[in-house]
C-alpha cells in the first residue's frame, strides 16, 4: 500500500505538462535546441557522429522557432541526435505531454542476486524514497523534490530489472519443458 501511494505521488509530480491542452511547440523546439547545443558533443562532434551535415543540426535545433511554414524537423534527425547527445529531454517532454514516463531500462547482466537479497535490496530503496518523499512533505525544495525523483526512479529500475530477469527465467523454463 505504501509502494503504490508513493508512486501515486510520483506521478503527479511527473505527470505535471500531461495537463495542458495543446502541446507547446515552443517548450519542444527549447528542449532540442538545449539537445543540441548543450549536449555532450558540439555541433560539428555532432555531425562527425549522426553523419546529419552541421548544417541540417542547426536548422532541426531551430526549426519550429524560425520556421514559419509548420515544415518540421525530421523525425529521424531527432532521434538520431538525442541518441549521440544521450540526452531524451525531448522524448521525455513529449511523453510527459502524453501522461507517461520515461524510464530508462537497466542494461545490466544478470543479477546473481538469490530472491531474497534482490528483496532486501528492493526494500532498501523503497524506504529511501519513502524518507526522501517524507523530508520533501515536510521541507519542500527543488533539492528535495529531486532527490524523491531520483529515488523512485531508482526503485522503478531496480524493478524493471527484476521483471527481465524474471521473464529471461521464465522463457528459458518454458524451453526446458
Amino acid at each position: 500500500i505504501i509502494c503504490i501511494k508513493i508512486y501515486a505521488v510520483f506521478f503527479t509530480i511527473q505527470t505535471t505538462h500531461a495537463k495542458e491542452e495543446n502541446m507547446n511547440w515552443a517548450r519542444l523546439s527549447h528542449k532540442l535546441y538545449e539537445t543540441v547545443h548543450n549536449g555532450r558533443l558540439s555541433v560539428k562532434e555532432l555531425s562527425q557522429t549522426t553523419g546529419i551535415p552541421a548544417n541540417t543540426i542547426y536548422r532541426t535545433a531551430t526549426g519550429y522557432i524560425e520556421n514559419s511554414t509548420g515544415i518540421s524537423p525530421s523525425l529521424k534527425n531527432v532521434v538520431d541526435i538525442m541518441a549521440a547527445q544521450k540526452d531524451f529531454r525531448v522524448l521525455q517532454y513529449i511523453a510527459n505531454y502524453f501522461g507517461y514516463l520515461v524510464i530508462k531500462l537497466p542494461r545490466v547482466a544478470r543479477n546473481k542476486q538469490s530472491g531474497i537479497e534482490r528483496v532486501r535490496d528492493l526494500q532498501e530503496y523503497h524506504s529511501l524514497a519513502i524518507q526522501y518523499l517524507l523530508d520533501f512533505e515536510r521541507k519542500p525544495s527543488k533539492q528535495g523534490r529531486g532527490n524523491a525523483v531520483k529515488a523512485l526512479y531508482l526503485c522503478i529500475e531496480y524493478q524493471t530489472g527484476i521483471i527481465r530477469d524474471l521473464r529471461r527465467n521464465f522463457h528459458q523454463t518454458e524451453l526446458a519443458l
